[in-house]
């Protein structure tokens, strides 16, 4: 789950004890500027609960420093007892690196900046004493950024989102597919051995599908009514059909790792129970 919010240490920590009591195995904080910081609130997610694991869903590698990002991680895997996960993205927000100072990379800087903090996450320096290195998550949508996750990540990372200009839209069922078959091949071998993860972002409670399925119009104007439906950014449907359909997406793309922003913590709940 995705832990987004800004709030008091009581809210936040009430707020991780919840998700830990609905069924939730990863609590993740992501990392824009106008959200908590994420390896504080890493560290205080993980000591608000130790039945789950903690990290970063996803840090933008244009903001870290090679040598300071090694001691984050050494620190944030030492001060966990080895249940942090890191993950790493290439950043896309222009406004929040104007607002930071720091140039706005191209897209091919912005994938070096990625690569650089692999190389880190992967260094001697990430290592944190005894304990092996973290699980390392690297989410993208473009082919470069997929190649990247597919050579090196343990988790990928699967964006249900496409770039458009001044905004993102959800992807369909079948530009997913596309997707998983680009870091199949990037991955060779390697791909029986990597964990896959989405990212839902709109997760709808119903006995009327179709109906519902207006509410995804914001990101999916081009889509029908049932390309909504299948599409990956969304879950729509009862209880048992939330997780039908999330059995469905397994077989299809060979997804095991969900992840959800923290207003669908609540409504998501019944679902995890349903599947496992």
């Amino acid at each position: 789950m995705s832990l987004h919010k800004r709030c008091t240490r009581e809210e936040f920590v009430a707020k991780c004890q919840r998700a830990a009591e609905l069924g939730f195995d990863v609590l993740a904080v992501p990392d824009h500027l106008w959200m908590p910081s994420p390896f504080p609130a890493t560290l205080l997610a993980a000591e608000a609960s130790d039945k789950v694991k903690v990290g970063t869903f996803v840090l933008n590698s244009g903001f870290w420093n090679g040598s300071i990002l090694a001691r984050e991680i050494a620190t944030a895997q030492l001060m966990t007892g080895g249940r942090f996960e890191l993950g790493l993205g290439a950043g896309y927000v222009e406004a929040e690196y104007q607002q930071a100072g720091i140039p706005f990379p191209s897209r091919s800087g912005r994938v070096e900046n990625l690569r650089r903090a692999i190389e880190v996450a992967r260094s001697d320096e990430s290592t944190p004493g005894a304990l092996p290195k973290p699980p390392l998550l690297v989410a993208g949508r473009r082919d470069r950024t997929l190649r990247l996750a597919a050579r090196y990540a343990d988790i990928v990372g699967l964006s249900v989102l496409a770039d458009e200009p001044g905004t993102l839209r959800a992807i369909t069922a079948e530009e997913l597919d596309d997707r998983v078959a680009k870091v199949r091949a990037g991955a060779g071998s390697r791909f029986a051995s990597l964990e896959l993860n989405l990212m839902i972002h709109h997760v709808h409670p119903t006995e009327n599908r179709a109906a519902a399925a207006e509410d995804l119009k914001a990101i999916a104007p081009a889509m029908s009514g049932e390309q909504r439906l299948e599409a990956p950014a969304g879950l729509i449907g009862t209880t048992a059909q939330m997780a039908e359909i999330l059995r469905e997406r397994r077989q299809r793309w060979g997804v095991t790792y969900i992840s959800v922003h923290e207003q669908y913590m609540e409504a998501l709940a019944p679902v995890i129970a349903e599947v496992k």
